[in-house]
Order: structure tokens, then C-alpha cells, then sequence
């Protein structure tokens, strides 16, 4: 959590983060992990954490259950590589609803289940100027489509007659 600030930086060294990581770990553990073993064990979490969160999130699937994924949850949430802010899908522009405000400790919601992902399955269509764009592109393409297509079965039209003329004077 101290380290979250500068791995989120673009410009930092990470490798150099890592160590202090490493560092501070074997300080208070008494071990000898290198920063390298670190960063995997890091890794390992995230890919964790992320196939939990997409199989619960998949319909008709039982829930998974891990005993980090509230914490990962709570260090992760709003990351864009876990929870993108823009999904485009079969010509669907969605923003997900991750920018939320947050709430306090009494207004929020009990979780009846523990460790357990929330799933939020609504999504919500943008009204920000990106989205507006990409939804024109999107209009103007099947339009285009469409015109090809009538088009194409104009063509056909015109080679079936030539070719039923060619057979008829035959």
C-alpha cells in the first residue's frame, strides 16, 4: 500500500521500487526474498485477483471464493488495467460505472457474503463526447455496409440477367 503511488507513476523505475519493496519486506520479516521473487509473487496476486473477478462476473457461473480478493479488491478498484473505464463490444459503446462516489463507512451496504466480488452487471451508455463520436463512426459504418450490400445484390441481379440471356440465345 506505502508503494501504490509510485508503481501507478509511469516515469518511475519500477525495478527500482521493487527493491525498496523487497527491502522494507525482509526487514520486517526477518527473510531474504529478492525483489525479482517479489514482483512475480505480485503478479501472481494480480492474475489472481483478475480471473476471480472475471469468472464471478461471467453469467451462470458459481461464485469463486479468495481469501486476498477483498483486499486486492480495495488496493484495485478503479485501476484501469482491472476495470476498464471504456468497453466496446458488437457495436456497444458502455462506460462502466467505476467512477462512483464513494461512500462512508455507515452509508455503505453490508456484504452478507465474505470475500466475494460485488457484481454489477448494468451498464451504463455515455453521454461524453467520445462516446458520441464513436457511435456515429459506428452508424456511419453499417451505413456503408448496407449500401455495399444493395449494391452487391444489384450486381447479382444484372449478372443473373446476362447470364439468362446468354442461355437464351443459345
Amino acid at each position: 500500500r506505502k508503494h501504490k503511488n509510485d508503481l501507478e507513476k509511469k516515469n518511475s523505475l519500477k525495478r527500482h521500487i521493487w527493491k525498496k519493496i523487497a527491502t522494507n519486506i525482509n526487514n520486517e520479516e526477518s527473510s531474504s526474498y529478492t525483489w525479482d521473487q517479489i514482483q512475480n509473487k505480485w503478479k501472481s496476486l494480480l492474475r489472481t485477483y483478475k480471473n476471480v473477478k472475471d469468472h464471478n462476473n461471467e453469467t451462470g457461473r458459481g461464485r469463486k471464493n479468495w481469501q486476498y480478493f477483498d483486499l486486492m479488491d480495495e488496493l484495485l478498484k478503479g485501476n484501469p488495467t482491472v476495470q476498464p473505464p471504456v468497453v466496446i463490444n458488437n457495436g456497444e459503446i458502455t462506460v462502466c460505472s467505476g467512477s462512483q462516489p464513494s461512500m462512508s463507512a455507515e452509508d455503505s451496504p453490508r456484504n452478507t457474503r465474505s470475500n466475494t466480488p460485488e457484481s454489477s452487471n448494468r451498464k451504463r451508455k455515455s453521454s461524453c463526447g467520445m462516446s458520441d463520436l464513436l457511435n456515429s463512426i459506428l452508424k456511419q459504418n453499417k451505413q456503408q455496409h448496407e449500401e455495399e450490400m444493395v449494391e452487391k445484390r444489384r450486381f447479382n441481379t444484372l449478372l443473373e440477367k446476362l447470364v439468362n440471356n446468354i442461355l437464351n440465345k443459345e
